[in-house]
């Protein structure tokens, strides 16, 4: 009158489903009852309990279950982090719990995971861009006043050189000396005063600082002509 159950591919004991990586959550199993001769009538039935498995179907049957498909997926790992070169004793970590919504990142996390040294700690996050005004003052020599035209477009070229995105990254700052050295050797140049004004400063400033994920790009650019 004994049953005996088998599961094909079986896990840590002979009645457990085999344990698939997350990465690749696929289960392709069987449960196979049998018994003595008496018992020819068995119906073998099989269910998911705790957790709901929507891409998983199973199939009972006489003598035989099938268990197919895909499990959910339990990504809901909690992260924690602060901007680069700072501490949780200078500023409150930003907290993500999972990035089901955003399958690259999560990819990406789980490659990353199976690379890691066990004391590396992983951050993705969604790069930043950040507007910057960039206001110019220069000042000539008021022989090239008629020539003024002329010098406006050398300097927006040069400008426009200046912050091609191939030569930005994110967590790269922002300063006036660098704008300064872009127009030095535009000969009509006598001097150079340059600020920048961004959304969430007050007051201009003389340089823009940003965390790792974000990276400056122009939006307005204001260009002015002192004569001496």
């Amino acid at each position: 009158m004994a049953i005996s159950i088998v599961v094909s591919p079986a896990g840590d004991s002979p009645t457990e489903i085999q344990s698939t990586a997350r990465s690749i959550r696929t289960v392709n199993a069987t449960i196979t009852a049998s018994g003595d001769e008496m018992e020819s009538n068995i119906v073998v039935g099989a269910s998911s309990t705790g957790v709901s498995e929507p891409g998983v179907v199973i199939t009972s049957g006489p003598i035989l279950a099938t268990i197919i498909g895909k499990y959910a997926d339990p990504f809901l790992d909690t992260f924690k982090y602060v901007s680069k070169g700072s501490s949780d004793k200078i500023e409150t970590p930003t907290i993500i719990v999972g990035v089901q919504k955003m399958p690259l990142k999560k990819e990406l996390y789980d490659y990353l995971e199976t690379k890691k040294m066990i004391t590396d700690f992983i951050c993705i996050k969604d790069g930043v861009i950040l507007n910057v005004d960039v206001n110019i003052s220069v000042t000539i020599d008021k022989f090239y006043k008629k020539f003024e035209d002329e010098i406006r477009v050398k300097i927006f070229n040069r400008i426009s050189s200046f912050f091609s995105i191939y030569r930005w990254e994110y967590g790269q700052a922002l300063k006036d000396n660098d704008v300064t050295k872009e127009l030095s050797d535009i000969k009509e140049i006598k001097k150079v005063d340059v600020t920048f004004n961004t959304d969430i400063a007050t007051e201009a400033s003389t340089i823009i600082t940003v965390k790792f994920f974000e990276i400056i790009r122009p939006d307005i650019i204001d260009l002015g002509f002192v004569y001496e």
